[in-house]
Parts: structure tokens; C-alpha cells; sequence
């Protein structure tokens, strides 16, 4: 099983926004469908390992967590981390910092370069601006570098918040065809019309449902 959820709980500013007691999914390619407010934006957060989770105490893992091809986004920190890419929808570096320097901080936490970045980067013709300070990127131009870094290391799964927003045509044409030839499952979620058809999850009332 690629991911299961158990017994997990999380708040924001005081408010409960998941209570999933038991999810589990295979590999694929999955979209998270729900209304603005949902949680949808949580919850990648969430399996990426950025939020922490609650719940009842589990003898072999302690307060609610995720696992991610068995290993545990509490227990297993570190190998869980390396395996989920992340982009967020509107994503913020610091100014100082070039995308090369970026690049680098990524390909050493997450291990190594691995196989899928650079021919996104590629793809994404990443090269004509990465040795730019990100204080300098146009909106276009972060986008694109935070779904190259979403794909560095080996990942088993990498999640996407809406992944064409900022995008130029040739641009989303470039990340439709990567994502639907992806090697690694997915989980996104997007407002944008796509050319795209993954399979839904839905998120209601604070729970996933397929």
C-alpha cells in the first residue's frame, strides 16, 4: 500500500480541519476534490510531513501518524521526508538565494540529485534562469523551480498543489505530459482546467473518501 492514514487528527488556529481514522491508498495518480475551505491544502501538507498530526497513542508509532510505503512520518522522519515531493500552489523562497543555491540544499537533504529532476529541469528550461537570486523570479519562474525540487531525490510520491497556476501555455503543456507519464504516483489538487483525468479523493467533512 503506497499510503495509509490511522487515527489522524489535525487543527489549525484552533479548529479541527482532519479527523481521518482509517485511509489507505495504492499507487496512482489522485486528485484531491472538495470545497475552499476543505482542508485540501492541509492535508498535502500533512502527508509531506510539514504538519504534525494527533491522535490516540498506537503502541508502535506513537500519536497519529502516516506511513508512506511502510515507513512512518513519525518514526521513520528523515527516510519519510526524502521520500514525498512537495510544491506548494504559490511558493516563497528566500530573496537571498539563487535557485542554484536552492537546488543544491535540496539534492543534499534529500540524498542525491536522482533521476527525475533533471529532465524536468530540462523540460522546464530551468537552466536560462536558475543562477538568478529567487528575489528576481517572476511568479512563472518560482513555479517552475518548485516542481523541479519536488522531484529531486528518489521520491515515492510527490504532491502538487495546484500545479499549473503562474504556468505559460508551453509551460503547462510541459508539466501535463511529465505528470501523465509520471514514474512516481501522485497526489495534486487543482482548480485549473487540464487535459488530465486522475482518480478522485474526495475530502468531506474533514474525511477522505474514493
Amino acid at each position: 500500500m503506497l499510503l495509509s492514514f490511522s487515527n489522524v487528527r489535525l487543527s489549525y488556529a484552533g479548529a479541527s480541519v482532519l479527523d481521518i481514522p482509517s485511509f489507505a491508498l495504492p499507487d496512482g495518480f489522485y486528485e484531491v476534490r472538495g470545497p475552499n475551505g476543505s482542508g485540501k491544502t492541509t492535508l498535502l501538507k500533512a502527508i509531506a510531513g510539514l504538519l504534525p498530526v494527533t491522535g490516540a497513542p498506537r503502541v508502535s508509532t506513537g500519536p497519529g501518524a502516516i506511513t508512506l510505503s511502510g515507513l512512518d512520518s513519525v518514526r521513520d522522519r528523515v527516510a519519510y521526508r526524502r521520500g514525498c515531493g512537495f510544491a506548494e500552489a504559490k511558493p516563497l523562497y528566500p530573496e537571498f538565494l539563487t535557485g542554484a543555491e536552492l537546488y543544491a540544499f535540496y539534492v543534499k537533504t534529500k540524498g542525491g540529485e536522482g533521476p527525475y529532476a533533471p529532465a524536468l529541469r530540462s523540460a522546464l528550461g530551468l537552466d536560462a534562469f536558475i543562477g538568478r537570486k529567487t528575489g528576481a523570479y517572476s511568479s512563472g519562474m518560482l513555479k517552475k523551480l518548485s516542481l523541479v525540487l519536488a522531484w529531486i531525490g528518489n521520491p515515492l510520491l510527490v504532491l502538487l498543489d495546484e500545479p499549473l497556476v503562474t504556468l505559460d501555455a508551453a509551460a503547462v503543456a510541459v508539466v501535463e505530459d511529465w505528470l501523465r507519464s509520471s514514474p512516481v504516483s501522485l497526489i495534486v489538487t487543482s482548480h485549473q482546467p487540464w487535459a488530465l483525468n486522475p482518480a478522485p479523493i474526495y475530502l468531506r467533512e474533514k474525511q477522505l473518501y474514493v
